[in-house]
């Protein structure tokens, strides 16, 4: 186990095949309630700013960042990312908490990062093991598996997301030539932190109304710009090293995830499991980038599943993160 001066800084853990797995984590590390937080495209684990709710509730805080991208080995190409994912979280939560008796898991991502939450969510047991001490999965803005409903999914994508991470990524010789053409487009824009930073300004929050800015400043407990400066340092660190992480997305966003079927409505429950989790999905009314029919199909079809709607657009969740935090510990 990391000891408690390792908090808020960036760690490494090597794995059985050598490749290193790059995470923050933040709170009490001997506590028996976790989060594992994936994170979002052009992002890297983040736990330095730790939310008032789980910091009063003494909570784990575990942040990894994702295969290929920032300091995260790239996946072998002979592994399915949705194979490696439970192996390598499996691996890190068993170097924090080598003792999981009592372990109460809560498994969350935003956008891109709700699609490994899905996974580990629904990963089949002799996958994820510790897939039995899930409590809760909170989807964040996110995605809904693609694979389940291809046609009807894939219309409510952006043009720029359909092409990137569409079915076009996904056809010869599209599939080569977009993820080029996208990191040529990208370089520029994110390959400084000063620039990742005008990057997200431009692009996310001179697109906020005033309120809406003040919310997330109060929540946060930091000026606005402070907030743009570090997200900007994360989004140049997310492909500083590598940029395969963000190449690969739309093979991840498409591929068969194979979740039990028991998670889904229709399907027959496992006796020996019982209910699947709760899935507290959250979506934002002013949300342009992530789809609302993406989290209304989530809620649709999860058999055991809650939407709840919020102001704000994309990154609207900064300000109301101690809300949705409580609802999800919570239950209710």
């Amino acid at each position: 186990m990391s000891s408690a001066s390792t908090l808020g800084t960036n760690q490494f853990l090597t794995l059985s095949d050598g490749r290193s797995l790059a995470y923050q984590h933040n709170g009490n590390p001997e506590s028996k309630t976790v989060i594992l937080y994936f994170h979002g495209s052009m992002h890297v684990g983040d736990a330095r700013h730790l939310s008032a709710e789980l910091s009063k509730r003494g909570v784990h805080f575990i942040a990894p960042t994702l295969p290929g991208w920032g300091q995260s080995s790239p996946r072998p190409s002979s592994i399915p990312f949705h194979i490696l994912l439970p192996q390598d979280m499996t691996a890190l939560l068993q170097h924090l908490h080598p003792s999981t008796d009592g372990l109460e898991l809560y498994v969350a991502g935003g956008s891109y990062g709700s699609c490994p939450a899905q996974i580990i969510y629904g990963a089949p047991f002799d996958r994820f093991p510790l897939g039995r001490k899930i409590k809760a999965c909170l989807h964040l803005g996110g995605f809904a598996p693609l694979y389940k409903d291809p046609s009807a999914l894939v219309s409510h994508l952006s043009w720029s997301n359909y092409i990137l991470i569409g079915p076009p990524s996904r056809m010869p010789p599209l599939s080569w030539v977009i993820p080029k053409l996208f990191k040529s487009a990208m370089k520029g824009m994110v390959g400084t932190e000063e620039a990742a930073a005008t990057y997200m300004r431009q692009q996310v929050f001179n697109k906020m109304g005033d309120q809406e800015k003040a919310k997330i400043e109060a929540a946060m407990g930091e000026k606005l710009e402070d907030i743009i400066q570090r997200m900007g340092h994360n989004v140049h660190e997310s492909v500083k090293y590598s940029w395969k992480g963000l190449l690969e997305s739309g093979v991840v966003t498409n591929e068969d995830w194979e979740l039990r079927d028991e998670v889904f409505i229709g399907s027959k429950v496992d006796g020996t499991a019982g209910e699947p989790p709760k899935m507290l999905i959250v979506a934002f009314e002013e949300d342009e980038m992530m789809p609302r029919p993406f989290a209304e199909w989530c809620a649709r079809n999860y058999r055991n599943a809650e939407l709840r709607m919020f102001p704000g657009g994309h990154v609207g969740a900064l300000g109301y993160m101690d809300e949705i935090w409580k609802i999800l510990l919570d239950g209710n």
